[in-house]
């Protein structure tokens, strides 16, 4: 029998178990109590990633502490627990550390695209930079009925996480399409192999140093429709001023800018780009 999807409002599953340097866990979170393990060289997410995360002592989603989320996932769909395992903790430090830096972040940031996808109601949306799918379960909660989502991965050990996340989540691959290999390879494959004609929204959490040329990319290859929102995470900090500069002089977007913390340090400034397409210089 088919599950239905998630339903609630981005807002409303961000707003569960918000990150606090006290420790109060919330049902369906832990403490973690097991020593996580740094990135390794060649994990491919140097550029994500800093060392050490955020401290032990916050609840963190249990999932994200293992590399196995599938085997003690609770009731697949359920709108409450699609990303809250019951059992099990392990030492993925890389998941972890991610989970902490979503839960603290994602309350702000999340509200910023929650209310852009209400505003723009997007059938065609793309996301480059899949990772472990938090934020692709949270996009495709966000979008109307018929829509569908394209998410590019370019890690295959992420995107086999992934992709038990986003199904168990409830989307299958008629709603969520999860395409694995480097950004520069798929975009210009999209329409033909993927059936991709134009994005309404296109969301980049990918390599920084990639967001200026997979925007040009989506240019050439006629892939953004007119009035497309492109939403950017952080361009200040680690930051993608190249990307910045271009989108504000190449006279085909209206920029604007929103103003959030960084996810490991609030203090440190960090934002979003939103990208209008005019396609007119």
């Amino acid at each position: 029998m088919a599950m239905a999807p998630l339903t609630r409002p981005w807002h409303h599953w961000c707003d569960h178990g918000t990150i606090s340097t006290a420790v109060a866990p919330s049902p369906g979170l832990c403490t973690p109590s097991v020593a996580m393990d740094p990135p390794q060289p060649g994990d491919g997410v140097g550029d994500r990633l800093a060392w050490p995360p955020t401290p032990l002592c916050h609840a963190v989603p249990r999932p994200m502490a293992t590399r196995e989320p599938a085997r003690t996932f609770p009731c697949p769909g359920s709108p409450g627990d699609p990303i809250l395992p019951r059992e099990g903790v392990g030492t993925g430090g890389v998941l972890l550390a991610t989970w902490v830096a979503l839960m603290a972040r994602w309350p702000v940031a999340g509200r910023i695209v929650a209310r852009l996808l209400e505003e723009k109601a997007p059938l065609r949306v793309l996301e480059l930079g899949t990772y472990c799918g938090y934020g692709t379960v949270l996009l495709a909660m966000g979008l109307p009925p018929g829509a569908r989502l394209y998410t590019v991965e370019g890690d295959p050990r992420h995107a086999a996480v992934a992709e038990k996340v986003i199904r168990l989540a409830g989307f299958d691959e008629q709603m969520v399409e999860l395409i694995v290999g480097p950004s520069e390879e798929v975009i210009p494959r999209l329409r033909d192999k993927h059936g991709l004609t134009q994005a309404d929204f296109v969301f980049m959490d990918h390599w920084k140093r990639r967001y200026l040329r997979d925007l040009q990319l989506l240019e050439s290859h006629r892939l953004l429709a007119p009035g497309a929102t492109v939403v950017a995470d952080h361009v200040l900090f680690p930051g993608a001023p190249h990307f910045l500069q271009f989108a504000k002089s190449c006279g085909r977007f209206r920029c604007r800018l929103h103003r959030v913390g960084l996810e490991y340090w609030p203090a440190i400034p960090d934002g979003l780009a939103e990208l209008r397409y005019t396609g007119k210089p």
